[in-house]
């Protein structure tokens, strides 16, 4: 018990000492940002199902998603939000980690002003409801929200004393937290309904992890010798698949654009 305390206090005087020092050398700094993204869903078929899986009375249920998904789907913003730790190796190199709380989505038109028109599929509404009540648009949600934990490395290149840009590519360690489903109808009185779901969303289902690419570029404005704000322009995408639908037939991973500001503190 003694020799596990000394050791201990051994690690602790070790890791003070390197945090001591990297202050002192102006290698840390700590961020907060903010990143609203465009999100594009991209689907395929399952790579693992075989066809006795989705053959069912001679009608071809995997084909028949697909177009479903290619009909409706839609795209959407979405944000992140968290902290970064950086540490500059040298001048020019730093690796960087942190911790931050990413939305997903998988969106699509259930009902649009085209259907509204045509009814061929929805002459049931006619009898059911008023004029003002009748709905022209629905669009369902299903939104997904992650522990996100990325690991990158950057590369400066010095414009001027407070000015610079660089690169950044990286991983991204994405850890299921919980879901749920929006529901937005629009009617002809104009209003407009939102109902969200308390359960899961109920036609697709989140992987508990998956990992995305990502790439910016950073643009860093230093304002003082302890202070700088910063814009990264970039893209994310899932090398794994994020979701899947309830039949597991069809598969999603998500291509996200987008512009993180955000604030550092160097120590």
């Amino acid at each position: 018990m003694m020799k596990n305390k000394k050791n201990l206090t051994i690690i602790l005087f070790l890791v003070i000492g390197t945090s001591v020092s990297s202050q002192e050398e102006g290698k840390l700094s700590l961020s907060i940002w903010y990143q609203p993204q465009y999100s594009i869903s991209n689907y395929y078929a399952n790579p693992t199902a075989s066809e006795s899986d989705y053959m069912q009375n001679g009608v071809n249920l995997l084909q028949q998603s697909l177009d479903e998904e290619k009909d409706k789907n839609v795209d959407s913003y979405t944000y992140s939000t968290g902290i970064n730790l950086k540490y500059q190796l040298n001048k020019n190199i730093y690796l960087q980690t942190g911790v931050g709380f990413l939305q997903q989505k998988i969106r699509w038109c259930v009902f649009d002003k085209e259907d509204y028109d045509a009814m061929e599929n929805y002459w049931w509404v006619y009898d059911i409801y008023s004029e003002e009540d009748r709905w022209y648009e629905e669009y369902w949600s299903e939104e997904f929200y992650y522990l996100s934990l990325p690991i990158k490395i950057g590369y400066i290149f010095p414009i001027k004393e407070k000015f610079n840009i660089g690169l950044e590519a990286g991983l991204m360690n994405n850890f299921f937290l919980y879901g749920y489903t929006n529901i937005i109808t629009k009617l002809n009185s104009g209003d407009v309904l939102k109902h969200k779901t308390s359960n899961d969303p109920v036609y697709h289902k989140a992987r508990k992890y998956h990992l995305s690419l990502t790439t910016n570029l950073t643009v860093n404005y230093n304002i003082s010798d302890k202070l700088s704000i910063f814009i990264n322009p970039g893209a994310t995408y899932d090398i794994i698949h994020s979701a899947e639908d309830i039949d597991n037939f069809i598969w999603f991973k998500n291509v996200n654009i987008y512009a993180q500001t955000g604030i550092s503190w160097h120590f």
